[in-house]
């Protein structure tokens, strides 16, 4: 397979997950204003509280649609596109949904960061979720 092809391959799994984290961050997404306000008012409990409501949801969430989906991989890309796609793609596609899995994880917690003014800790994890992102492909791509 070329590499454009291989590129393509990849863009299709990795756009599959990402549909996954979006229902994630949606449900985390919407807590922002709510912790800004709370935290304005110096309500630190409700601060504290709506983080732990939050992240469970999402965590539930998570892993409602990942482990279905992770399981079903190889079912899934045979019918949408066809089973040597599967065979060869099932397992990247698998990764990438447990990735972002793991990532969802983080999503509450950089917004009630942001949403209380820390923005360096959330572009950190951005930033170190970037380069292991980058090594984990450097060498699982050329398997």
């Amino acid at each position: 397979m070329s590499s454009t092809a291989a590129a393509s391959a990849y863009a299709s799994c990795a756009n599959i997950a990402n549909e996954f984290l979006r229902v994630v961050r949606s449900g985390a997404t919407d807590r922002l204003p709510r912790v800004t306000n709370m935290h304005s008012v110096g309500d630190v409990e409700a601060v504290t509280r709506t983080f732990v409501t939050a992240t469970r949801f999402a965590l539930m969430i998570a892993v409602a649609l990942a482990v279905p989906l992770i399981a079903l991989a190889p079912a899934f890309l045979r019918i949408w596109i066809d089973a040597e796609f599967a065979r060869s793609y099932a397992l990247a596609l698998q990764l990438l949904v447990a990735g972002y899995a793991i990532n969802a994880s983080s999503v509450v917690a950089s917004n009630v960061a942001i949403g209380i003014g820390e923005v360096r800790m959330p572009a950190i994890f951005a930033m170190l979720g970037g380069v292991v992102t980058v090594r984990a492909l450097s060498v699982l791509a050329p398997l």
